[in-house]
């Protein structure tokens, strides 16, 4: 278990303890490199191989108050995937990239058009079309391709169209 930032033992869940970093030193028990100079909460007597995610226990009870059933620390800067610095407990996919062709899952082919660049804003909102879809919806303001996006993904996560 890893989370962070604390500045001393006092900050952390009963069987854990701040580890004081000054750099980028690995924090015994924890994946990739956090922030440079955040001290981390970690297991000081663990055996066990690091892991990504927290277990309830290690969820201190003011996060777990604001956030029930949290599986992830927000702000908790531990863990890097796919070139993004993500709290523990996330993970992260690259699903397409600017001007390529984007891949839909569940054998679905790809998309016509290429993605476009530039994004100037985004946000996801729920389907209204009672499918349980929801859509990523971004703004470019490329001044070849840009305008508004959309990539729908199914309820279970699934990206299954692109258009513009």
């Amino acid at each position: 278990a890893c989370y962070g930032n604390c500045t001393s033992d006092a900050d952390c869940a009963s069987t854990l303890r701040c580890f004081l970093r000054d750099d980028i030193e690995p924090v015994p028990g924890c994946i990739g490199t956090g922030v440079d100079g955040t001290s981390y909460c970690y297991n000081h007597v663990s055996t066990d191989s690091p892991t990504l995610a927290p277990s309830a226990s290690d969820i201190p009870a003011e996060v777990s108050s604001e956030c029930p059933g949290a599986t992830f620390l927000p702000g908790d800067l531990t863990t890097e995937e796919n070139g993004l610095l993500l709290s523990t407990g996330l993970i992260a996919r690259q699903l397409t990239k600017a001007r390529e062709p984007v891949q839909y899952d569940l054998g679905r082919g790809q998309s016509t058009l290429p993605m476009h660049l530039l994004t100037d804003g985004a946000g996801v909102v729920q389907s209204n079309d009672g499918s349980g879809d929801y859509l990523y919806v971004a703004n470019s303001k490329s001044a070849t391709d840009g305008g508004v996006s959309v990539l729908r993904f199914t309820a279970n996560h699934q990206l299954i169209s692109y258009e513009r």
